[in-house]
């Protein structure tokens, strides 16, 4: 089975789905992290260089 590349557009949806997981886990510290758009672009360029791997190491990174 082939799979089209993620978009850069699929890959932010995965953040904000990543970091609501981890702002769940992180609320009964009373914390939260929250991205700004310019960090959001740095870690999908820094950890999907190769969109061949999909989400992976963006989930990894998270």
């Amino acid at each position: 089975m082939i799979f089209d590349e993620l978009t850069d557009e699929d890959l932010e949806k995965i953040v904000d789905m990543q970091i609501g997981r981890l702002n769940k886990m992180l609320e009964r510290r009373k914390l939260r992290l929250k991205l700004t758009p310019a960090a959001r672009t740095w870690l999908i360029e820094k950890t999907c260089s190769d969109r061949g791997y999909g989400a992976r190491p963006l989930k990894r990174a998270l």
